[in-house]
């Protein structure tokens, strides 16, 4: 189970819960099979540590009866149904819907309700699925344009790489091609200076032979 998916999921709106227990159910075959497990099932409970706590459970048992006098409901106190967020008045079934909600707006004011959290319905349904796939549609082009970006810039880099690479390349053959003229310009003054030697030695040699001659 991806972490990832689990956040998309949570920004959705959906709690962190309630995206693991999709995620499970559909094998764990992407964001999309359990967005729209999520959808198919909105009313369905998500088991929480606390099955007995009556808030966010299945109360169906503990209700008072139909059948009961009509003074004795108005004499018990009504049993919680949801949760009620003060500052919005948003329905919640459990306290991690609270939690979610509670950190994406900074509200911190809730209590008990007996109002029940309504069922979606097929037209609500249909709507919120439409939203969804838009928010995926959305980060899909996101993530395709990041993508894009960053191969954009890889290719910037390796030509910015190839041209210094050919920049260097260069230098150096430039550099050693300095060091091959300075190599036969030293080779042509040894070899001037030496001729000169030689020049010099057979010029004495002819000297001597004239004065040895003379004498």
């Amino acid at each position: 189970m991806s972490s990832q998916e689990i956040t998309t999921l949570m920004e959705m709106g959906f709690t962190k819960e309630r995206a693991e227990r999709a995620l499970a159910v559909t094998n764990n075959k992407g964001v999309e099979p359990a967005m729209e497990w999520l959808l198919a099932h909105a009313d369905e409970e998500i088991p929480t540590g606390s099955s007995g706590d009556g808030v966010g459970g299945n109360n169906g048992n503990n209700a008072p009866s139909n059948s009961e006098p009509s003074s004795t409901d108005s004499s018990e106190p009504k049993q919680a149904k949801s949760l009620k967020c003060e500052d919005c008045g948003k329905l919640f079934k459990d306290a991690s819907e609270i939690e979610y909600h509670a950190a994406k707006t900074n509200h911190s004011n809730f209590s008990e309700s007996t109002e029940e959290k309504k069922p979606l319905t097929e037209e609500e349904k249909k709507a919120q699925l439409a939203l969804l796939e838009e928010k995926i549609k959305k980060k899909r082009a996101e993530r395709e344009e990041q993508e894009k970006r960053d191969a954009l810039e890889r290719e910037k880099n390796r030509i910015r790489s190839g041209k210094d690479m050919t920049a260097a390349k260069a230098k150096m053959e430039e550099m050693e091609m300095k060091k091959i003229v300075e190599q036969r310009k030293r080779e042509k003054a040894e070899e001037k200076v030496a001729r000169e030697r030689v020049k010099a030695q057979i010029e004495a040699d002819k000297a001597a032979r004239k004065a040895k001659l003379a004498k």
